[in-house]
């Protein structure tokens, strides 16, 4: 599957679900080879809060955290990144199942960038990756957009 050159990018991605870790890291890697990926799972919140992770070289360009971790979980963890991060370049991209537009809203208001429905293919995530992907630095305009 070919979607184009796709600079690299350091990315975090935060879920509880194994298989869901395992599938995004393939993707990425499959899409943007030179990227770095790192994946954590519940119990490894406070390792993406650690400053010293988040400001060290290879900050993270995109965090994609769940935003159903354990009920609330994953708008605390946005809130407290942007918090302690605040005016860094990072991009948080909020992810669920499910399209409910209160988890939306919720997603915004902690401090996320976008909302990224979780697709139910590889195909399909692939081809959604790449656009997340290629966004770059346009993020705070897609969600100015998106609240407008």
């Amino acid at each position: 599957m070919k979607h184009g050159l796709i600079p690299a990018r350091t990315v975090f991605f935060v879920d509880d679900n194994h298989s869901d870790r395992k599938i995004f890291e393939f993707a990425i890697r499959e899409l943007a080879p030179e990227s770095r990926v790192r994946s954590f799972a519940h119990s490894d919140i406070l390792d993406v809060l650690d400053a010293d992770l988040i400001t060290a070289p290879g900050t993270p360009f995109l965090i994609f955290i769940d935003i159903n971790l354990i009920p609330g979980e994953g708008t605390v963890l946005i809130r407290n990144i942007r918090e302690i991060h605040d005016g860094q370049h990072l991009h948080i991209i909020a992810m669920s199942g499910q399209s409910d537009p209160e988890v939306w809203r919720r997603s915004y208001e902690s401090g996320a960038n976008l909302f990224w429905e979780k697709p139910m293919n590889l195909d399909q995530m692939m081809s959604e990756l790449s656009g997340i992907l290629r966004l770059g630095d346009r993020f705070p305009v897609l969600k100015d957009w998106v609240n407008a």
